[in-house]
């Protein structure tokens, strides 16, 4: 199944995401997810960007998604990433290079298209 958005990395690698609702409840599995909103039809706001050993335990309990849900957040992208913490962590840095966050937190809103 093809990723149903990509979201650029400083180094202009494109990662594949999936997009689901907040609520979405994901398997135990590492990965690497984007908490957006969305600000138009296909049209994507990053609000954090982070990494995960399980996305099943690690996303929906951390204080960082309920910031997120507090600045608007609609939806969860992910994707399963390696078994390798280093491996998730630097694509989770490129990511945030580009889209020129501090802490994680989308200060420009530059936006990332669905296909």
């Amino acid at each position: 199944m093809e990723p149903q958005i990509y979201w650029r990395g400083a180094s202009n690698k494109q990662y594949g995401y999936w997009i689901a609702p907040l609520e979405t409840e994901f398997r135990d599995a590492p990965g690497n997810f984007v908490i957006a909103k969305q600000t138009a039809p296909h049209k994507w706001a990053a609000i954090y960007i982070g990494e995960t050993s399980s996305l099943k335990y690690g996303l929906s309990d951390s204080e960082k998604f309920k910031k997120a849900v507090d600045k608007g957040a609609t939806h969860v992208h992910v994707h399963v990433g390696s078994i390798s913490e280093h491996v998730r962590k630097v694509e989770r840095i490129d990511m945030i290079a580009h889209y020129r966050q501090h802490c994680s937190e989308v200060r420009q809103n530059k936006l990332a298209q669905s296909i």
